[in-house]
């Protein structure tokens, strides 16, 4: 088989899921720790998105550094699995393109609009037609689905799980507060 072709196998997509239940498990003076949920993965990649979707801060790691974020500010909050495979000399990487997040303003006396505790899956996102909400357990939940203006767009209250339609909506991106009694979220929804 020396000198001769074998093939190159792809990782197994499967294997290499969307992350689940990204959320800040404690936070500081211009620090948080992240936590998720997921086995799936070798690797993650973590991205801080700025008000205009650049990216301002980038890591691997679960702990990020907040001191140098503009105050007053809304940031985003990414994380994407990563799936490595090696043939031979052969290496590759395949990024799932699924994206767990979360919001939040970065006050210059802490955090606020942080899901410390909110558990609740949103997908798919970007959406076309239907917005499925999965709550992590059996708490209320009240969902409010915005324009980027603050405008109420629909609003649901909920527990376990619940389905926007978004198929009448203008194609772009939405804001959808989710609040429970212990914990808020703010995420960023893109309709088709």
């Amino acid at each position: 088989m020396w000198g001769g072709e074998f093939p190159i196998l792809e990782p197994d997509r499967t294997r290499c899921r969307r992350p689940s239940g990204l959320r800040m498990r404690e936070r500081g003076d211009g620090w948080a720790v992240l936590q998720w949920n997921s086995g799936s993965g070798d690797s993650y990649r973590v991205t801080v998105e700025g008000p205009d979707d650049t990216v301002v801060y980038e890591t691997a790691d679960t702990t990020l550094r907040l001191d140098s974020l503009v105050p007053e500010a809304f940031y985003w909050v990414k994380l994407q699995s990563l799936c490595r495979y090696q043939h031979h000399a052969y290496d590759s990487t395949l990024l799932n393109p699924g994206v767990a997040q979360f919001g939040f303003r970065n006050f210059s006396a802490g955090l606020s609009g942080v899901d410390a505790d909110l558990r609740v899956e949103v997908y798919p996102n970007p959406a076309s037609g239907c917005l499925v909400l999965e709550a992590g357990d059996d708490s209320p939940v009240r969902a409010v689905l915005t324009d980027l203006g603050g405008r109420e767009i629909m609003a649901v209250d909920f527990r376990a799980t619940a389905t926007l339609d978004v198929s009448r909506l203008a194609a772009g991106p939405y804001l959808l507060r989710l609040t429970t009694p212990t914990a808020s979220s703010v995420r960023k929804v893109v309709v088709q």
